[in-house]
């Protein structure tokens, strides 16, 4: 289990170099969602959020390699925040299910404690 954030960043740089070989054409901040996901579903929001910030630099810097695809420079930062704001509420949602998994989880420990007294 400690091998899990060497692994979601392996995820993260992998999807990050396709990104930058596919280039400007297609836009594939969607496949960012696996790791931001995984993290918050495995270790929490705030790992979770950790893994936004981490995917939307790399958002930035992906276009900043192949190219601006977009008329303006303002426009190109309002994407790019955009998809990370994306990321962010994939997280967050996330983050609500893990709590309610949890949540559920909580009374059938303690009615296991119960019957094992």
């Amino acid at each position: 289990m400690r091998s899990y954030p060497i692994t979601a960043l392996t995820l993260v740089l992998a999807i990050f170099l396709f990104d930058v070989a596919v280039g400007q054409e297609i836009n594939l901040w969607f496949l960012y969602l696996a790791p931001v996901c995984v993290a918050t579903a495995r270790r929490g929001l705030g790992t979770g959020i950790a893994t936004v910030a981490v995917c939307t630099t790399l958002l930035f810097v992906t276009r900043m390699m192949v190219g601006n695809p977009f008329s303006a420079e303002w426009i190109f930062a309002v994407n790019r925040i955009g998809c990370g704001l994306g990321l962010a509420l994939a997280a967050l949602l996330m983050g609500l299910l893990r709590a309610q998994y949890f949540a559920d989880l909580e009374p059938l420990a303690s009615d296991t404690a119960m019957t094992h007294d």
